[in-house]
């Protein structure tokens, strides 16, 4: 039997540790800097990726949110940060995964069916995010 002290310390399990850990900070690091010590392509990547990030956010603000046909509602920006989202997931899942890390599709091959949960939860916060602060109204 667990002393009740003991017990009272534990903590659960956070949900991310659930997932794999999907380093896409290092994998773009090692991309752009192969030869570099792990954290100088961590800290590149991570750079990177948050960049990268902030580029597609422009241009879904700039260009493909004015195109969507859906009402500038919080319903309608939200749905529309959706699509933009899905649409990146797809790429990310079938282009870019597979060409650049050799990982299969979603990452299937490196990361197994968590690669694939992974991906899509992380271009869903994206998503909720994205809809939550670019939310122009009619």
């Amino acid at each position: 039997r667990t002393p009740r002290s003991h017990r009272a310390r534990r903590t659960p399990r956070p949900w991310t540790q659930l997932l794999d850990n999907m380093d896409w900070p290092t994998f773009n690091g090692m991309l752009l800097l192969p030869d570099a010590s792990p954290t100088k392509q961590f800290v590149t990547g991570e750079v990177f990726h948050v960049m990268t990030g902030m580029g597609f956010s422009l241009v879904y603000c700039l260009v493909i949110h004015p195109k969507l046909p859906l009402p500038n509602t919080a319903a309608g920006n939200m749905a529309k940060a959706f699509i933009f989202a899905a649409v990146l997931t797809l790429i990310s899942g079938f282009w870019w995964v597979p060409q650049l890390f050799d990982a299969g599709v979603f990452g299937y091959t490196f990361f197994g069916f968590n690669g694939f949960v992974g991906n899509v939860l992380w271009h869903v916060v994206y998503a909720v995010h994205l809809g939550a602060l670019y939310n122009p109204k009619d």
